[in-house]
């Protein structure tokens, strides 16, 4: 709905009262927070995983090697 429309007020010709577009922008800051945090979360999990998983490559590498 948002992405569809001017998120302008009434006084800049757009359609929506100040209190609406202040309502809008709070909970696209919050929106966007909430998008920060996953993105930090899941970067951390990914940086845990990685020398996990490539200590498993070189160890699958180095039995392969030997045969």
């Amino acid at each position: 709905m948002w992405s569809a429309v001017s998120g302008r007020s009434f006084d800049d010709g757009g359609n929506y009262c100040a209190s609406e577009v202040n309502e809008y922008n709070k909970r696209l800051d919050k929106l966007t927070q909430q998008v920060i945090t996953t993105e930090q979360a899941l970067t951390a999990q990914l940086k845990s995983i990685e020398p996990k998983k490539t200590e498993q490559i070189v160890k699958i590498i180095h039995d392969f090697e030997d045969r």
